[in-house]
């Protein structure tokens, strides 16, 4: 836990740099030729290529499966001179959530959140970001008798895209941990803080940003 406050501290004190920074690149944009300001950026999204596994305690055995489907995003942050964004990143999905045990194939709905920071360079829109995710959860419908909630997700994503004025073409690296596990087995609730979820995807999307 103390990590974790640590990596949000850390964070939240590189946001509140940067957006100094662009206040005083604001200041003083007429004389430098320099300008920042703040965006919104909407997108769809789809997770493939996932592999996930829950890890239970022993003695019981783990099992792996895929978290894959369509969802939407909402970006929205400050960029400086064009070319350092950040932000918050909002993400919902209604992926399809297969597991090896008790053979579960179903579908289900996801939400996390999480902050960026990224460039955007001159050369064809490139653009790349880091983003670390600290919140979410994943609720997947019942399935042959078993139902599951994964709940506080942490992880990060590493993206990379090409940006044509308001379009953007994106591909990202994910890989999150759900800390806690609900689960209703034959109608017996279970909670447990030593049964994880973990999924590494792949997230294609295309997205809108629009600068303000």
């Amino acid at each position: 836990m103390k990590t974790t406050r640590t990596i949000q501290v850390l964070i939240a004190a590189a946001l509140l740099t940067l957006g100094s920074a662009k206040s005083a690149v604001a200041a003083d944009g007429d004389s430098s030729g320099t300008r920042g300001g703040f965006y919104i950026e909407p997108g769809v999204t789809y997770e493939f290529n996932s592999k996930s596994t829950i890890n239970f305690p022993s003695p019981l055995s783990n099992s792996s499966g895929s978290i894959e489907g369509l969802g939407a995003s909402l970006k929205g942050g400050f960029h400086v001179s064009d070319i350092i964004f950040g932000g918050a990143d909002f993400r919902y999905s209604q992926p399809k959530f297969k597991d090896s045990s008790n053979n579960l194939e179903t579908e289900s709905k996801s939400m996390n959140y999480g902050v960026l920071l990224g460039a955007q360079t001159g050369l064809y829109g490139i653009r790349a970001w880091g983003e670390y995710v600290f919140g979410g959860s994943l609720d997947p419908k019942e399935d042959n008798g078993i139902d599951y909630k994964f709940e506080e997700a942490m992880g990060y994503r590493l993206g990379a895209g090409i940006r044509v004025k308001m379009l953007s073409i994106n591909l990202e690296y994910q890989d999150l941990k759900y800390d806690k596990t609900h689960a209703v087995a034959g109608g017996i609730p279970v909670s447990s803080d030593n049964s994880e979820l973990t999924n590494k995807a792949l997230v294609g999307s295309v997205s809108f940003p629009f600068d303000m």
